[in-house]
């Protein structure tokens, strides 16, 4: 069986890194093959047609911002087109692979779980980051301080702030290390409001012994997991969010065995817990609750790669 798989083409995009990690676990799938295609306009997708046309299937990394030129009067019907929509309602899908998985199956709608990276610990042992700074942005440490870290793009409702300063609020020595790179879809304005809230987080800071680090290259998912693997916690305080889908850095956050601490927002419904939100507990509470939460089954059911390709051998037989 042949299934396409198809994605955008700017990395700096959290769809297209969702896209790319959804593609690396389903290449592991027997009896089917995924021919991964980025692409960017209707021609190629008719050229992709023409060349693959005996795939079974198509999928689609769809937002509808990176996928513009798609729509019900251009697309195929000879196969089922399979849509992994963020941010938005497609109603042109014969199939909808839902993203958050606290949902229920539908009629034509599948929920899957999170795709998460497996045997990190293995991997990060003698890793080496891609490049000089990378590595010394990661290993730079001081003693006696508490190293928190968090990452994303530059966008204010990502909480960083927040992070500052119940940091500052909470410790005397603290490293604080955001990883905040530049964003492919981030507008004309987004080098300006990176700089807004990096100040705003400067001005937060009220104790000497209190640093912030910030790190504007895109690293790699091996960097990321180090960096991750690297602190004392990871700390994410997003706004509420209301109609967003839910947030990929608890992927990447849930693949290491490092504490992590939440807000309420509605893009981390799938994992939230009193224990691990820091609007009810200290961060070292926090961290000291960690290892029940790892262990809860009802939340680590939203990180399965086993339940995620089974999911899809039932999409690809529907209708078989």
């Amino acid at each position: 069986m042949l299934i396409l798989f198809i994605n955008h083409k700017r990395e700096q995009c959290g769809v297209y890194q969702y896209g790319l990690r959804i593609y690396t676990i389903l290449k592991r799938m027997e009896n089917v093959h995924h021919e991964y295609v980025e692409i960017d306009c209707y021609a190629e997708y008719t050229e992709l047609l023409t060349k693959y046309e005996n795939a079974s299937a198509i999928i689609y990394n769809y937002h509808v911002s990176t996928m513009n030129w798609l729509n019900s009067y251009v697309i195929q019907r000879k196969v089922n087109n399979i849509f992994i929509p963020h941010d938005c309602q497609v109603d042109f899908a014969d199939i909808t692979i839902e993203i958050d998985p606290t949902r229920a199956n539908q009629s034509n709608k599948y929920t899957i779980p999170r795709p998460t990276f497996e045997n990190t610990s293995s991997m990060l042992v003698n890793y080496i980051p891609s490049t000089d700074s990378i590595k010394q942005f990661i290993e730079l440490k001081k003693d006696d301080y508490y190293t928190f870290g968090s990452f994303g793009f530059g966008f204010y409702n990502k909480g960083f702030d927040k992070v500052v300063k119940l940091v500052n609020d909470q410790y005397d020595k603290a490293i604080i290390k955001l990883v905040i790179p530049t964003a492919h879809f981030g507008g004309p304005y987004y080098d300006n409001m990176r700089s807004d809230i990096l100040n705003r987080c400067q001005s937060l800071v009220s104790k000497p012994n209190i640093h912030i680090i910030v790190c504007f290259e895109f690293l790699t998912n091996n960097d990321l997991l180090y960096f991750l693997n690297s602190n004392t916690a990871n700390l994410f305080m997003y706004d509420k969010c209301e109609n967003r889908s839910i947030s990929s850095v608890i992927d990447y956050a849930i693949s290491v065995n490092t504490p992590i601490g939440i807000s309420n927002s509605l893009m981390f419904q799938h994992i939230y817990n009193d224990d691990i939100c820091l609007y009810n507990v200290s961060i070292d509470e926090c961290i000291k609750n960690n290892s029940k939460f790892r262990n809860n089954i009802e939340y680590m059911q939203h990180f399965d790669n086993v339940k995620l390709i089974d999911t899809f051998f039932k999409v690809y037989n529907v209708g078989k």
